[in-house]
């Protein structure tokens, strides 16, 4: 006989079953996921697995939630490889594919009840939970998100439920984390607009605006196949699946119809660049008579960040005029990496470009902020935007430069590895790993002190762990102060210091920027004498500051996008 925990409030299923109009507390939200992240690390902390979470055993008290049949924990080497007793939603797809069951699983499964817990539904409660969900959930398929929810939640969440395990937050770090915002929203007055800890308390601040108490009306509908109670799940009879295990980008390319275009097809390959995980080519399509960019990646397995995030947005974004046009996919038969066909662009990027006067500088960053806007207008974010990833391509009239957003690592969530070009790393980001739309209005600042001076950033710096902390530590940013200020007109240099503002709430967003360039731009046009043309016209007389002045650095290297995640070690403390 088992001694079983009883609870008289029901589990979680029924919790969300009896809310039929709720309205959102974001706050008691956090704190039962902080409560239950610290149960399941007393478990994982004596190298012990749940290995059946769900719903069913998160119990319901006065006090908030506990997780119940604790005492079945054991390792996870002793769960065998082909059975398990579980529930269909809550099944890591590694798990369902097969492979041993690990404490990333259950991770995975925190990740669905974080989503219960911030949605009020139960997941996948519309279809039948069968074979096909199954091969769904294999190639990626999530409960779909609704509900606005802080930034930080929404990263956190789905970076439990990610396809790499890898990927996924070890349940210390979802204590630590989960701890920290509880505290802050618990004591929110002892935190000023400065400390990073800030940024989850205005998140929840803008969440509740958003809704402003509005009663959330849901009907819980659920299909008569969906099944919430643990079943022995024999995944031998799901080996038909397993062709999946070929890599996760074949299940990208067949979900989107994606065709391989062979590689015999190109001739006149040369090499462009290089960066952390993918190499640049140019190439002759003789079946098509143009020249293409190839952007090839490295390692293409164990490439969960740079081939699937990159491909993922190509075909995602194929709608949207925001980056290069798409041709397709080819594979190179000698390395076996896959590679992505775009359309090449004659006049390089922005460190290649000159402006010749100040409304040239305004106009192209109003077109490269436009491109942005229509990223963060998708609730995504670009995650990688420096230099080296706007394109210049001239429009119909010849006289004026269109330009493209690409190389993304476009997302809605936080990748486990720390890709990117330093000098445009935003502190939280070199810090948590924090990637917001706001980390991108750092990176924009970058592109603004480029378009004004002409140089890369810290281009008289070496890209080091030195430099990272100086970053981070001492709000280091790149010198302006050799330009004589005659040259700098006073409302770019105000803008430009505010998108680089080490608090990311100080930033402006994007909408923003964006209204107040396009009002330089109304006034320049129209000659008008105000102070703005005043600032501009005077700084156009003056020059410009004389290149030999700066140090170039020779290690351009640097400005292509790298790994450090194992920095995140030295930086964590700050």
């Amino acid at each position: 006989m088992l001694v079983m925990d009883y609870s008289e409030n029901g589990n979680l299923y029924d919790y969300i079953k009896e809310k039929d109009r709720f309205v959102l507390d974001w706050i008691k939200i956090i704190e039962d996921c902080c409560e239950l992240s610290r149960i399941l690390d007393s478990l994982h902390s004596r190298n012990l697995v749940h290995g059946n979470l769900h719903g069913g055993n998160v119990l319901s008290t006065v006090e908030g939630f506990t997780i119940s049949d604790m005492g079945l924990g054991h390792p996870a080497d002793e769960i065998p490889f082909m059975k398990i007793y579980g529930v269909l939603p809550f099944v890591a797809p590694e798990v369902i594919r097969g492979e041993r069951y690990t404490p990333s699983a259950d991770i995975y499964s925190f990740g669905i009840i974080m989503w219960m817990l911030s949605s009020i539904q139960l997941p996948f409660a519309d279809r039948s939970h069968d074979l096909e969900l199954a091969k769904d959930i294999i190639n990626g398929l999530r409960p779909t998100i609704e509900i606005c929810m802080p930034e930080l939640f929404l990263d956190l969440m789905t970076r439990c439920w990610n396809e790499n395990i890898e990927v996924r937050p070890t349940s210390n770090e979802l204590v630590k984390l989960l701890t920290e915002w509880k505290y802050a929203l618990q004591n929110f007055d002892y935190y000023t607009m400065e400390d990073y800890n800030h940024l989850i308390i205005s998140q929840v601040d803008e969440v509740d605006d958003v809704y402003m108490d509005t009663n959330i009306i849901r009907s819980h509908n659920i299909h008569e196949n969906a099944i919430y109670t643990s079943q022995l799940i024999d995944f031998c009879s799901l080996r038909r699946i397993n062709h999946l295990n070929e890599s996760p980008i074949d299940a990208l390319l067949k979900r989107h119809l994606i065709d391989i275009i062979p590689y015999e097809q190109f001739s006149e390959i040369q090499l462009i660049s290089h960066g952390g995980y993918s190499s640049m080519y140019s190439a002759f399509w003789k079946e098509r008579g143009i020249k293409v960019a190839m952007k090839m990646f490295r390692d293409v397995f164990n490439l969960d960040f740079g081939f699937l995030s990159s491909l993922n947005s190509c075909l995602n974004l194929r709608n949207y005029e925001i980056g290069s046009e798409y041709y397709g996919i080819t594979k190179d038969p000698i390395s076996h990496n896959y590679v992505i066909l775009m359309q090449y662009f004659e006049a390089g990027n922005l460190y290649n470009q000159t402006f010749l006067n100040w409304r040239g500088k305004i106009l192209s960053l109003l077109k490269i902020s436009l491109k942005l806007k229509e990223i963060h207008g998708l609730g995504l974010i670009h995650k990688n935007l420096h230099g080296g990833n706007l394109l210049p391509i001239y429009n119909n009239n010849g006289n004026e430069y269109e330009w493209f957003i690409t190389d993304t690592g476009i997302t809605k969530s936080n990748c486990y590895k720390l890709y990117g070009v330093l000098p445009f790393m935003a502190p939280e980001v070199l810090i948590h790993n924090n990637f917001t739309q706001s980390s991108d209005i750092y990176s924009l600042s970058m592109i603004m002190y480029i378009i004004l001076t002409g140089f890369k950033p810290f281009n008289n710096k070496v890209h080091n762990i030195k430099l990272a902390t100086n970053i981070v530590l001492n709000q280091k940013r790149p010198d302006i102060f050799s330009i004589s200020l005659d040259n700098i007109p006073n409302d770019y240099l105000k803008l430009l210091k505010q998108c680089w503002s080490h608090n990311p709430i100080n930033r402006p967003n994007i909408n923003q920027i964006i209204d107040i360039l396009e009002d330089w731009i109304t006034q320049l046009d129209h000659r008008s004498c105000t102070r703005i043309t005043e600032q501009f016209v005077k700084c156009e007389k003056s020059g410009f500051t004389d290149p030999a002045n700066f140090y170039i650095c020779e290690d351009d290297d640097s400005y292509y996008s790298r790994n450090f995640t194992d920095w995140k070690k030295d930086l964590c403390f700050y």
